[in-house]
């Protein structure tokens, strides 16, 4: 038995190295010839009948018993091992995936949040990335909120090249005639800035003789700067050519004056631009006499016969609700001049 066994073994490795059994030493025949033999061949037939399975994979071991034992294909192990390596590989494959995708999700939510958070640079009630409401005492400065001054609010300025921006004129005897104030581009005068300023005439010509007249500026609110350490200044430019002081007199001129009242009662303002002396005209031909007469103001020709910019330092006691400066103009009964022309006005907190 043991030698079938050997000759089955044998017949079982030809086929699986190719090698036919016939092949086999004819001394292993000889040896078996007793009837073993045939044993061997019908054992080698059947093996024969079974190679196409055999061959597909499965292997045989033969166990100390002398039974076949049927042995997992190697080939087949092998495949689930590909298959199962393939399918983690694939696996792992979806996990970089499904990351860039909630990478790519959290990058549209930062982006729609960020259009949400859209705000205004310069808006207080909307202030930043996110549209902050700044409080009652800051401002919106580049998306930030930064505190500032309520007297900084008092600020403003006009040039007059679109309007009067709230000035006003007219006569102080009630004599329209005696205004001969007027906004617009004069003749054979350039403006200080831009090409419109006020005139006591725009033409060619100059102001006619008793004539008395103010220009004022509309009410300032300066309440928000009453009690501020800050300094408040209306500043403005002007240019005058006035008849010429002769005989130690200054016959026409005009003055700055301020009201703290709105304009009930007036009083004069002394300025960085020191007025030439006490205009004392001759009136006599005037009726009523022009309200310049014995004011100190500027009178004959500007210093240095330019532009020249005048400033005056409005004090706590006058930052009322409605602060009010005028320029007063009068001239005497002759010799009359080119005139008085005013531009650029301001007030600035400082």
């Amino acid at each position: 038995m043991k030698r079938l066994v050997a000759s089955l073994a044998l017949a079982l490795a030809a086929c699986a190295t190719g090698v036919a059994v016939d092949d086999a030493p004819a001394t292993t025949r000889e040896r078996d010839a007793g009837g073993d033999a045939a044993l061997v061949d019908a054992a080698s037939d059947a093996h024969a009948a079974d190679v196409g399975a055999d061959a597909q994979g499965a292997d045989v071991a033969i166990d100390q018993g002398g039974d076949a034992v049927g042995v997992a294909d190697a080939g087949a192990d092998d495949a689930d091992a590909t298959g199962s390596s393939d399918a983690s590989a694939d696996a792992d494959a979806s996990v970089p995936d499904a990351a860039d995708a909630a990478t790519d999700a959290g990058a549209i939510d930062d982006a729609a949040a960020e259009d949400a958070c859209a705000g205004s640079l310069t808006d207080p009630a909307n202030c930043g990335a996110c549209g902050n409401a700044c409080g009652a005492t800051q401002a919106c400065t580049n998306g930030a909120c930064v505190d500032v001054d309520p007297c900084d609010a008092v600020a403003v300025s006009y040039g007059f090249e679109s309007d009067a921006q709230g000035f006003t004129h007219g006569p102080t005897d009630s004599i329209a005639g005696d205004d001969p104030w007027a906004l617009g581009k004069p003749s054979g005068v350039t403006c200080h800035g831009g090409t419109r300023c006020w005139a006591t005439v725009l033409g060619s010509g100059g102001y006619n003789s008793c004539q008395t007249a103010y220009l004022m500026t509309p009410a300032l609110d300066l309440r928000a700067c009453a009690a501020s350490p800050r300094t408040v200044t209306l500043s403005f430019w002007h240019h005058y050519a006035f008849e010429v002081k002769s005989s130690g007199q200054w016959w026409d001129g005009g003055v700055l004056q301020r009201s703290t009242d709105d304009g009930a009662t007036w009083s004069d303002v002394t300025t960085s631009q020191p007025y030439q002396g006490a205009i004392t005209g001759s009136y006599s031909g005037c009726t009523p006499t022009p309200d310049i007469s014995g004011h100190a103001g500027w009178s004959d020709t500007i210093p240095g016969g330019g532009w020249a910019q005048v400033t005056y330092d409005v004090p706590a006691g006058e930052r009322v609700a409605a602060l009010r400066l005028r320029w007063l103009f009068g001239s005497d009964e002759a010799t009359e001049a080119r005139g008085w022309f005013i531009d650029d006005v301001a007030v600035s907190p400082h």
